[in-house]
């Protein structure tokens, strides 16, 4: 849960370009009239904040090895289902 939660927010802060090292991976645009399309900002760089995410809770899990890989895969599923959310 927490990963996903760290995902969803770091996609959001890049998107409004508030998250230093994120890039704009695709502008989007809209087409108003057939000869003039508008550019408006950055399309949300999930790649970006899943990254961010799986260096910060995935280099927390310590413990017993079975707990920690079942809380690693947890952190991807997290990761995943915001992905899919996004796309």
């Amino acid at each position: 849960m927490s990963a996903a939660a760290i995902t969803d927010e770091v996609t959001l802060q890049c998107r409004h370009n508030m998250t230093p090292g994120c890039g704009c991976p695709r502008k989007l645009t809209r087409r108003i009239h057939r000869h003039e399309d508008v550019t408006w900002g950055c399309s949300d760089n999930i790649e970006f904040g899943e990254e961010v995410a799986r260096r910060f809770t995935d280099r927390l899990e310590t413990g017993s090895r079975a707990l920690m890989l079942v809380n690693l895969h947890n952190n991807e599923v997290g990761r995943e289902v915001t992905y899919h959310r996004f796309f």
